[in-house]
């Protein structure tokens, strides 16, 4: 149902978290429309956070760049999201990414390989230590290894499936210490 509102239909990419620039979703634009322009079959990249005015300087103007970059057909913003929804939003998703130059501790990571979803995320500040092995690690300024990354990982269903498996199994090893850790994090971020 929640996908349903949403107009989504699983297989989709999926990004969370928000449009502040040290999120490097201009980044991550850039590495899709390089896929997009390699490859056939791209499926849709969902975006969800809330949006900014585009004189915050802090942040992407998230819509100007989607549509500089012609990527309109193929990307959906869905705006602020309630956390209630997210579970559905990140299991519908094929593939997590999250190309974060800094967290504070990498929540939806850790949210998205709770829901079983593989996640890719920049091996930077503390999201090595949150996906550790579960997950792919890359560096988030080379957008060339992210589209390559992706486009491996969304061509090959078993490996899918095992990092799948691994964040889930990851994610539960999260105690409620840790987690608790997160969200001091999450407000000194905030």
């Amino acid at each position: 149902a929640t996908l349903s509102k949403y107009q989504l239909t699983p297989g989709y990419l999926y990004t969370g978290g928000g449009f502040e620039i040290r999120k490097n979703i201009d980044g991550l634009l850039r590495a899709y429309k390089a896929w997009r322009e390699a490859a056939e079959d791209v499926p849709p990249l969902v975006l969800s956070g809330k949006l900014h005015s585009s004189k915050n300087t802090l942040a992407t103007d998230v819509t100007k760049l989607i549509q500089e970059l012609d990527l309109a057909e193929s990307v959906k913003l869905l705006g602020f999201v309630p956390t209630a929804d997210l579970p559905a939003l990140y299991a519908g998703a094929q593939l997590f990414v999250f190309p974060s130059l800094y967290e504070g501790f990498g929540m939806p990571a850790l949210e998205a390989m709770a829901n079983k979803t593989p996640v890719i995320a920049s091996g930077v500040a503390s999201l090595p230590e949150v996906v550790g092995d579960a997950g792919t690690l890359l560096d988030p300024l080379d957008s060339h290894l992210w589209a390559e990354a992706i486009t491996h990982i969304s061509q090959d269903p078993e490996f899918r499936k095992q990092q799948s498996e691994r964040g889930f199994v990851r994610a539960k090893s999260f105690t409620w210490e840790s987690s608790a850790r997160a969200h001091v994090a999450a407000y000194r971020d905030a």
